[in-house]
């Protein structure tokens, strides 16, 4: 009697069904796999380690956004400068940051040029735009000889108070960031000159400052 060989039962063999069954089971759990991943399924937190934020995004340092952090920037320093106030009769002080320097003739020559720039809080005006410090000489106790450029002169408005505004405003403004200057003794275009136009006599400003 001969045996019979059996070659797998059923027609076609699981083959027929197992194969379709795995791919529907591998097409569900790709794609949830992936929300589950990114935090997108409710109730399942998401892996975001290794994830950039938008394009050009960076985190944020509070400190580094503090007020302190900004005010003592290397190289900055704060400066006060003294501008008129809206009656033109006060001096009114306006705090400006600028480039740090510890020589005293390179920071008088700063706050010169700043006060002929102007004031930036809509204060008034106190020496002509364009004024420059052409030389500048320290005696080494307490007298800081400035040398101002004749656009002084001929930018100047001219009159008692305008006079006496632009010559308290640049000592004021040198006395307050310079505490060693005690006097200011003003020339223009490298001469000694007895007022600036004819109203206050710069001598006598600069002994009883």
């Amino acid at each position: 009697m001969s045996k019979r060989t059996d070659s797998g039962g059923e027609p076609g063999g699981r083959s027929t069904w197992l194969a379709p069954l795995l791919l529907v089971v591998l097409g569900l759990a790709l794609p949830i796999g992936y929300l589950a991943w990114r935090g997108l399924l409710p109730g399942i937190p998401g892996d975001t380690s290794g994830v950039e934020g938008p394009a050009g995004s960076a985190a944020v340092n509070p400190e580094e956004e503090s007020g302190e952090m900004v005010k003592n920037r290397p190289g900055v320093e704060e400066m006060l400068l003294y501008f008129a106030d809206s009656t033109a009769l006060e001096l009114v002080a306006e705090r400006r940051d600028v480039a740090e320097t510890d020589d005293l003739l390179e920071k008088s020559r700063a706050i010169v040029r700043e006060l002929a720039a102007g004031s930036f809080e809509g204060l008034g005006r106190t020496i002509p735009p364009g004024v420059e410090a052409q030389h500048l000489f320290w005696d080494g106790e307490s007298t800081l000889y400035l040398d101002l450029s004749a656009t002084l002169i001929s930018g100047h408005p001219g009159g008692t108070r305008a006079e006496l505004l632009t010559l308290r405003s640049l000592r004021e403004s040198l006395r307050a960031n310079l505490p060693v200057i005690k006097r200011v003794r003003i020339l223009v275009g490298g001469e000694e000159r007895e007022s600036l136009r004819g109203h206050i006599a710069l001598r006598a400003f600069e002994e009883n400052g």
